[in-house]
């Protein structure tokens, strides 16, 4: 046929004046309109509509029972129109719901520039008289205000030149950085929402766009880590599953005391426009005259609604047009890889490789007076975090690493009496050790080499509990996404040997003296026979670049000598990035042949392995008190000099070792 003419019906952004269309068929369904007015330049989206004869909406589910021919009017054209029904396709389309977030910092959200997923259901709920709340809150610090109005907000708006008093908007006004000099904030907010209706999409809802599928399949193929901090850059670090839609206002009582300010009066205003979005804020201010005085500041910030006269007019104009509504929170955030094929998702966890998914300091109250060691369930601890899901699938391929960080009296006990002892060389140590049973969660074993006290006393144990393996649900993707950590795990089985020698290779880029590696060996099982038995390690320099070497043995302290290994898997972590490990250098008591590292507060010791310059060196244990790090080596064995040990190993010297400090602080934990 020839030329159809497509008009507006009402007012319509995409469509302003009557548009002429050749080569649409008659017989098409509408859906099939839909794209030929797309391929002729109309960008027309889920939210517009096509008008029928009788100039009423027909609803996006009735399109595809509708072809051409049924809307055409004699004049051989037909109309689109904004929808005015209540539609999710709206909402999407004009908040960009199905878009992906960027966390540029605390402060600013941002929508991602390009589209990862494209929503194709979605259920709309009323809320109804459960929308409306209003609360009111004190604190006198910005960041808590900062906290409560993150909103996650797609405005293009930019906050850093506002007063610490709220989030991401900007300011258009008189005030600037270097006017605002020591001040302190004693603030009152109260909040009104209107929440008109919520918006779930489940993982079925969320189809991935072709051009997202395809980026993601050249990062896998490449390998490289940083294609995925490039998507991750375009397409945003997570996407939400819910939202919330209506308004919100804020109001805002502050009482400040500033020095060095020299204007009398600040009057300002801010505003910003969105898609079915109003954001106005404003704020005046009053003070006295004199520097170094208070004054007080009544600010309010507006999102979605029209500002009227009262309360009770926004609350009219949100019932009365949705299209003011706002998204005022999104919820269930999931990773941006989280609804692609299992196969794609298992690929990217590779290569984004393991991470430290649980970092935390356990407390524990030790009673010295039992002989027996101690153990600790882990899954109490677990089941706080997300964690315990995670290392319950095997694909997680996760290590456990544990050390005792401090070591407390009670203020009111006394040192505790001694009963005669051989070990009376390393009494005080205390050893942490980690028993990992398959099938079963791990549990710490704590064991006292001075456990034949005569007296009760309880120590308040800090112990340094540390997770790392695959992040199966792209939680890193939040932080800096740095290199990965390696964790390589060796099993040995039960020998007649009391110690183990083995080499390691390594293929790292690292700017430390030694290789940055860290170890524990950790128990299969534990039977009777091995109850009291405690294992150490070492590292040495094998004088071969990119090997070290790693000694291993196992002391009983019921016998109080070197006994046969135990089996064991003992896990290795290293990395690239050096900025996790630091090492410091042993120093020598001035009256004693005692070692020791001792750190500054910045480098409080979290998780240590010693490093020495060559082999054939007697074990040692490692003991933490405070912020040092004692080396206990002279370990006495009851064997008469007659073990392989004792007769071949000499004793570590100041110059010998290096100790290795591993901080999970400044690495990505969950």
């Amino acid at each position: 046929m020839g030329a159809v003419t497509v008009k507006p019906y009402g007012e319509l952004s995409i469509l302003k004046n009557p548009l002429e269309i050749t080569n649409l068929n008659l017989e098409d369904t509408l859906p099939n309109i839909r794209k030929e007015l797309r391929f002729n330049n109309v960008d027309i989206n889920d939210s517009i509509s096509f008008v029928s004869r009788n100039k009423s909406e027909i609803s996006y589910e009735m399109e595809k029972e509708r072809v051409l021919k049924d809307i055409m009017d004699e004049d051989n054209s037909f109309y689109l129109m904004q929808s005015e029904r209540l539609n999710w396709r709206y909402f999407n389309e004009s908040l960009k719901l199905d878009y992906g977030r960027i966390q540029k910092s605390v402060r600013k959200i941002v929508q991602a520039n390009k589209r990862a997923y494209t929503m194709e259901n979605c259920e709309l709920t009323k809320n109804g008289i459960n929308g409306f709340k209003k609360e009111t809150f004190e604190s006198a610090s910005s960041e808590d205000w900062m906290k409560k109005t993150n909103l996650f907000f797609t405005s293009d708006i930019n906050n850093d030149n506002i007063i610490k008093f709220a989030g991401t908007v900007g300011l258009s006004g008189e005030i600037s950085q270097d006017q605002r000099i020591n001040y302190e904030t004693n603030t009152t907010y109260e909040c009104t929402e209107v929440c008109k209706v919520i918006l779930k999409f489940s993982d079925g809802n969320l189809k991935p766009t072709p051009e997202f599928i395809k980026v993601v399949n050249e990062a896998i193929d490449s390998g490289n880590l940083n294609k995925l901090k490039e998507i991750i850059e375009d397409y945003g670090q997570f996407i939400p599953t819910e939202a919330l839609l209506g308004g919100r206002i804020y109001s805002e009582y502050v009482k400040r005391s500033r020095n060095n300010y020299n204007d009398n009066s600040i009057k300002s205003s801010i505003s910003a426009s969105g898609a079915g979005v109003n954001i106005q804020t404003g704020f005046n201010s009053n003070r006295s005259e004199n520097n170094s005085k208070s004054y007080s500041v009544d600010q309010m910030r507006l999102f979605g609604g029209k500002l009227g006269n009262s309360e009770e007019e926004w609350i009219k104009s949100l019932d009365e047009d949705f299209k003011l509504w706002y998204c005022i929170e999104i919820r269930n955030h999931k990773s941006i890889f989280e609804f692609l094929s299992e196969d794609l998702r298992k690929k990217i966890i590779k290569i984004i490789g393991k991470r430290i998914l649980y970092s935390n300091t356990i407390d524990y109250k030790y009673d010295l007076r039992f002989g027996n060691p101690a153990f600790i369930a882990l899954s109490k601890d677990l089941e706080k975090s997300e964690v315990l899901k995670i290392i319950q699938n095997k694909d997680s391929d996760y290590s456990i690493f544990a050390v005792i960080l401090d070591v407390e009296r009670p203020r009111n006990s006394s040192r505790p009496r001694l009963l005669p002892s051989s070990r009376s060389d390393i009494k005080g140590s205390l050893v942490c050790q980690v028993l990992f049973e398959p099938d079963k969660t791990p549990k710490l074993i704590i064991h006292s080499v001075q456990r034949n006290a005569a007296d009760k006393v309880i120590y308040n144990l800090k112990i340094g509990l540390m997770i790392i393996g695959y992040d199966l649900n792209f939680k890193m993707i939040y932080s800096d996404l740095g290199d990965p950590l390696h964790v390589e795990k060796k099993d040995f089985a039960a020998t007649s040997s009391m110690f183990s020698d083995k080499t390691f290779d390594f293929d790292l880029d690292y700017n430390l003296p030694i290789i940055p590696c860290l170890g524990i060996p950790v128990l299969n099982k534990l039977d009777k026979s091995a109850r009291h038995i405690i294992m150490g390690h070492h590292f040495y320099d094998t004088k071969e670049e990119n090997k070290a070497g790693v000694f291993t043995f196992s002391y009983d302290l019921k016998q109080n000598r070197y006994v046969n290994l135990p089996s064991f898997t003992f896990y290795m972590l290293t990395s690239d990035q050096s900025r996790n490990f630091r090492s410091l250098s042993f120093r020598k008591e001035k009256f004693s042949n005692q070692y020791y590292v001792e750190s500054n507060s910045s480098l409080k010791p979290k998780y240590f392995s010693l490093y020495i310059s060559e082999r054939n060196y007697k074990p040692f244990f490692l003991h933490v008190k405070k912020e040092r790090i004692n080396v206990i080596h002279s370990i006495v064995c009851s064997c008469g000099n007659t073990c392989r040990i004792c007769q071949n190993k000499k004793s570590i010297s100041k110059n010998d070792g290096i100790c290795i400090l591993f901080d999970p602080d400044t690495s990505e934990a969950l």
